[in-house]
């Protein structure tokens, strides 16, 4: 189903098993204080502005003031080429950060900063694979809003290919959304398609 896609890496076993702290720069998440609101100023993302396509609804959020984001740690606020990932409730989806625009996020929310020897994309890919899933299902603590503590995702093992081959999966994977993506609208063509025969037959 299209709608359960994940990217699948072959690894192969010549490439390197590392925790994911070794090769960020941090690993972190949002202030764990209740964050002021305001009528205009910087986005607050939370779990529930993050889409199904794991892009971020930026017109959906709430805004807090300029001050409360500059008195927030550099590891706190985003940056291209970040992932976010969810660690709380529906945990495991990753974003791919995109924009220098200036936003924050909650505490739901961890931010991954790769190092210089693992691609963003990569990273990316990798954090939304089955493989990365499974892991962080088996650390996920709690019973009503199950959690993957920063500890856990830190520990989470990667595989570790050259950086020409991590951008060599990277095209891969990029193509296979296309892909996927095509795939939703059509399937999406169809459904009107049905929908709107199926209104002639009933005369609505």
């Amino acid at each position: 189903m299209v709608e359960n896609y994940r990217p699948h890496i072959d690894v192969d076993p010549a490439w390197p098993m590392v925790r994911l702290d070794d090769v960020c720069e941090t690993i972190s998440d949002g202030d764990h204080q209740p964050p002021p609101k305001a009528a205009h100023g910087v986005p607050f993302v939370t779990i529930s502005n993050i889409t199904a396509d794991r892009t971020i609804d930026f017109g959906a959020t709430f805004y807090v003031p300029e001050a409360y984001y500059a008195e927030l740690k550099p590891t706190r606020r985003p940056k291209a080429g970040d992932v976010l990932y969810t660690v709380t409730g529906s945990y495991g989806i990753p974003v791919l950060v995109t924009t220098d625009m200036s936003f924050c996020f909650q505490r739901h929310i961890a931010l991954v900063r790769p190092s210089p020897r693992l691609l963003s994309e990569f990273a990316y890919a990798v954090l939304g694979s089955a493989s990365v899933l499974s892991q962080a299902d088996a650390l996920a603590t709690g019973a009503a809003q199950k959690t993957v503590s920063l500890t856990s995702l830190r520990s989470i093992m990667i595989p570790l290919p050259p950086l020409a081959t991590q951008q060599s999966i990277v095209a891969e994977i990029e193509a296979e959304q296309a892909l996927v993506a095509a795939s939703r609208e059509l399937i999406a063509r169809f459904e009107r398609k049905i929908e709107g025969v199926l209104a002639r037959v009933w005369g609505e």
